[in-house]
């Protein structure tokens, strides 16, 4: 998992991003000589939760550009990580997760729970099964296109994986932002009998790059098998249609009005 996130990062210097250094909603407070405080990145579309969201920020309106994504229902917390160039989350399914998530060592060091419980499932044999779900957020300047990202992240799976596949689900607009989503198949990664299939979702935002990725990591198999039933897929597209940008600075990309805002100058 974290090789996945390293590989997020090596992406946008690919695609010709300089990864930012700070937060630009922070910076932009510093400059007006307003307090400095880090308000939630990602939110809950409902009422009820706000997965994740920085510590001292608790019950702050939303007042800049914000993904709205809840994890699926059940699942739990297995790794985080924010520093000054990423801020990420993970979620498994609570009976995959093998152990406590470890704290993290250090804000420039992932949480230690999602990496793992992925090696425990390898000590446990090929039959190990592993449901995720990773938001990402980056800054940048130049911000990645979309399109480009995904095809590039499906050119580095192509390289290590055998009889690697993949698919447009859609390429477009929402909310005023361009997103692509797309379905990556690979049956086997050369360097182990383990196989894994993502459907991904990239986001362009005016303040940062987001990926939302669902992925299930599972034993090696025929690249004619059809790993995923109908419903299955049908399901993942329907969670990642849900998950969107908004910013209430902006009227372009409004937020919901269940979504507690307080409107700034952007």
């Amino acid at each position: 998992m974290i090789a996945t996130r390293l590989l997020s990062m090596f992406l946008l210097a690919a695609a010709g991003c300089t990864p930012g250094g700070s937060d630009p909603g922070t910076d932009r407070a510093a400059a007006a000589g307003k307090p400095v405080t880090q308000q939630p990145l990602i939110v809950s579309r409902s009422t009820e939760d706000v997965p994740i969201v920085p510590e001292g920020t608790e019950g702050l309106p939303v007042s800049g550009e914000v993904l709205l994504a809840d994890p699926p229902a059940g699942w739990v917390e297995s790794g985080t990580l924010t520093s000054p160039l990423l801020r990420m989350a993970e979620y498994v399914p609570v009976d995959q997760l093998e152990a406590e998530p470890a704290n993290p060592r250090g804000d420039s060091e992932v949480a230690a729970g999602s990496s793992e419980t992925f090696e425990a499932g390898r000590a446990a044999g090929s039959t190990f099964t592993l449901d995720r779900v990773t938001f990402e957020a980056q800054g940048g300047d130049p911000l990645p296109d979309p399109i480009d990202f995904v095809l590039a992240l499906g050119r580095d799976l192509a390289m290590r994986c055998e009889e690697f596949t993949e698919f447009n689900i859609m390429s477009g607009k929402e909310n005023n932002y361009a997103t692509s989503v797309r379905l990556l198949i690979c049956p086997k990664y050369r360097e182990r009998s383990q196989g894994e299939v993502m459907m991904v979702k990239a986001i362009q935002g005016r303040d940062y790059f987001y990926t939302i990725t669902r992925g299930r990591r599972l034993p090696a198999f025929a690249a004619d098998k059809q790993v995923l039933t109908a419903r299955t897929m049908a399901e993942w597209s329907t969670y990642l249609k849900a998950i969107g940008v908004c910013d209430p600075r902006r009227p372009e990309h409004p937020c919901p009005a269940t979504i507690a805002t307080n409107p700034a100058p952007g």
